[in-house]
């Protein structure tokens, strides 16, 4: 595993304000007294391994028993902390390309705590974490979910999540000349304009519920004033 390869040591401590982010762009629950048990970082590493794999070196997260928590990985950066074993498996699962996680760990390291001020402003948003850059996302991977996720180094899933939260459709099976329409249209909105197709989607949602592809791409082309 890259991580075990690094001569570098690490302390626990340096790589939990990195885990908090990435969990929070990832919309992976990590407040344990939280019952909010789909979104797990333990279902998140599960999700990121062979079932041979864990079989032999973490049989817990495939145990009956597992209801979607696991105490040491959703509590590994709590309390006593957590095997290295553990932390690699957590840092793999987190980070597909491991110069994302260097980048976030050299920044942070350069700050001593000196400089470093309480109400120093929070790391600025990712694509995945606003509408804007998220869109932009959509547009360059042409609306397909499997694309948007090499892109943004995270889940199908979390992907998915996201499409719902900003009223986007996949469009993976969507018409050719459906697909150019939306994506030119998406490309010359406003954010008010997105704000406002996003909730017109999500309401179309909550009414009739999630419906084949196609006819979501019509309703949002319809949304969007492309007939």
């Amino acid at each position: 595993m890259w991580f075990l390869s690094q001569p570098v040591r690490l302390h626990p401590k340096d790589l939990e304000r990195c885990i908090k982010v990435r969990c929070d762009e990832l919309d992976i629950a990590i407040a344990i007294k939280t019952p909010i048990q789909h979104s797990s970082l333990s279902l998140y590493v599960r999700s990121a391994f062979p079932v041979d794999w864990l079989t032999k070196h973490y049989p817990a997260l495939l145990s009956e028993n597992y209801q979607g928590r696991e105490v040491g990985i959703d509590a590994a950066f709590r309390g006593q902390g957590a095997s290295g074993q553990v932390i690699a498996m957590i840092l793999a699962s987190l980070y597909e390309n491991p110069t994302l996680l260097l980048a976030k760990l050299e920044e942070k390291l350069e700050q001593s705590p000196r400089r470093r001020s309480r109400n120093s402003q929070s790391m600025p948003n990712t694509p995945i974490r606003s509408r804007e850059g998220f869109v932009q996302s959509y547009i360059q991977a042409h609306g397909q979910a499997d694309r948007i996720a090499p892109l943004l180094s995270c889940h199908i899933d979390v992907i998915y999540r996201r499409l719902q939260r900003y009223g986007l459709p996949a469009m993976g099976r969507a018409q050719p000349h459906h697909r150019t329409k939306i994506l030119q249209r998406l490309k010359d909105a406003t954010l008010a304009e997105l704000q406002v197709w996003g909730k017109a989607m999500q309401a179309h949602w909550e009414r009739n519920g999630k419906g084949h592809a196609s006819q979501d791409i019509l309703v949002f082309a319809a949304l969007l004033g492309i007939g």
